[in-house]
């Protein structure tokens, strides 16, 4: 199946477009219009992607029984909350970062239209300005037991119209607690409240490595700390799983994946307690080599390759902060060599190689602003350069980088339901706009690969399981479906 080219979307808010068929075969006759005022945003959780979530409320819940308590739980249902991302969930303007009447630290988003979200209890203030503009899944601040008098870890989380609270509603879909539901009162943080899994998943990505001349995929799913394998057959016409497991660490929420002494190996990190992890990976699974705890919070990593070597960058995206570490001859620990401060805000980094130099995108949902920067040297000698700087439409939450016919080409897409195709210049300078398409809403996971010469992506909804794998077509513009598949919900 093709999709057709469309022309470019001319609003810099929210597309609001029926939902189109992954048949991806409809061509749209304009440019989409911005939403009416009033609809409810497309909310998702304020939770990392594919994390299991409990929520409840109780009668006299503040500021009204529509508004939820929400906490992580393990295998055995006991919180695990304890300074895990929160997220926003839905594109908006900070409005508030302050120790409310309560001693709890509080952090409030606009989102437009009269809608607004309340974020309370959080682990200290986090360094937002008000006026900041943040996008969907960008973190807004760590989950804490903050108040008058001590609490169990959880969120308290509200979504309000014009200041009065609302059902929530998530991905969509209303949720079952909510006022009008008695069932779910005086169940505030125990076992037995609302079990959700979190679609909050901007620049989602499986863990990619090559083994035996394929391409296999590592994935993992937060609710249960389970982890498969898909190789990708000839062809990219399906896949097979060799590997699988049902259990394990459900706090996880990087995976980073590198080459060292002909192997392939992937670092694990949870931002909640800084816990890392340097394995070796195959189709059998991966072997554990070393372990340790780093600093809580960094956001994003980023593999590099500099001199043949790999190494990373490691982003905060709430401080700015950002290390260029270099992973050591055997594979299982880091040297920094790099420190430093970025802009903050930045929600996607996205690294590519282009004429055998390492280059890197960035990119702010929030705002727009895209930059490209070129990372070279060696040993400790690192150097980042800037190459090219712009501004693109806000909103996009997955941004796409492959080689296909012997160029980079970037597939972007807003999980509205908008995708662009697009070309990057020689030595980094920009990218040459091929074409726009409208896609189906809330593909969540993006991992991209190359066969015989050409890109492919699969893709992946976190909510129903649904995957695809499409091939870009000759002139980049455009995909073909090559597999259509239904796996596990939840994968991450």
């Amino acid at each position: 199946m093709t999709i057709t080219a469309v022309r470019r979307p001319t609003s810099r808010r929210r597309p609001a477009l029926a939902a189109v068929a992954l048949a991806l075969t409809a061509a749209l006759a304009g440019s989409p219009a911005a939403h009416a005022a009033g609809p409810q945003p497309d909310f998702q959780m304020p939770f990392t992607c594919g994390q299991q979530i409990m929520a409840t409320t109780y009668s006299s819940h503040g500021p009204d029984p529509d508004s939820v308590d929400m906490w992580h739980l393990d295998a055995d249902k006991n919180n695990i909350s304890q300074g895990e991302p929160v997220l926003a969930s839905a594109d908006g303007v900070v409005t508030n970062v302050r120790k409310n009447g309560k001693d709890e630290f509080q952090v409030d988003l606009d989102h437009g239209d009269g809608w607004t979200t309340e974020h309370k209890h959080l682990e200290s203030l986090p360094p937002l300005a008000v006026g900041q503009t943040v996008a969907q899944g960008e973190q807004i601040g760590r989950l804490g037991n903050s108040g008058i008098q001590p609490i169990q870890y959880h969120l308290h989380y509200t979504q309000l119209a014009d200041g009065d609270p609302k059902r929530i509603q998530f991905n969509g879909k209303l949720i079952d607690t909510h006022e009008g539901n008695p069932d779910v009162f005086g169940a505030w943080l125990t076992k037995s409240g609302e079990l959700m899994t979190s679609t909050n998943c901007p620049g989602r990505a499986f863990l990619p490595f090559d083994q035996s001349g394929r391409r296999h995929l590592f994935a993992y799913e937060a609710e249960r700390g389970a982890a498969g394998i898909a190789s990708i057959n000839a062809g990219a016409t399906g896949i097979t799983n060799p590997w699988g497991t049902t259990s394990g660490d459900r706090q996880w929420t990087h995976f980073m994946p590198f080459a060292s002494g002909g192997d392939q190996r992937y670092l694990a990190y949870a931002s909640a307690t800084g816990k890392v992890e340097f394995n070796r990976i195959g189709t059998g699974g991966p072997t554990k080599l070393s372990g340790g705890t780093w600093g809580k919070g960094w956001t994003h990593f980023a593999p590099l390759t500099l001199g043949g070597q790999p190494y990373f960058i490691a982003y905060n995206s709430l401080t700015g902060a950002r290390n260029i570490d270099r992973i050591n001859a055997a594979g299982t620990g880091t040297t920094t060599v790099l420190g430093g401060l970025w802009t903050k805000g930045w929600t996607q980094i996205v690294p590519f190689s282009l004429a055998g130099v390492q280059h890197v995108l960035l990119y702010k949902g929030g705002s727009g602003e895209v930059r490209i920067v070129k990372v070279t040297g060696s040993g400790n000698a690192v150097t980042v350069s800037n190459v090219w700087a712009g501004t693109w439409a806000t909103r996009w939450t997955h941004i796409v980088p492959m080689v296909h016919n012997g160029a980079v080409h970037l597939v972007r897409y807003s999980q509205s339901g908008w995708a662009s195709f697009d070309k990057v210049n020689a030595g980094g300078a920009g990218v040459t706009h091929l074409a726009y398409a409208g896609w189906t809403k809330d593909w969540t996971v993006f991992s991209p690969f190359t066969v015989n010469g050409l890109g492919h992506v699969l893709v992946y909804k976190t909510s129903t399981g649904a995957a695809k794998i499409l091939r870009l077509d000759g002139n980049g513009a455009g995909v073909t479906t090559t597999a259509d598949m239904n796996w596990t919900r939840g994968l991450a």
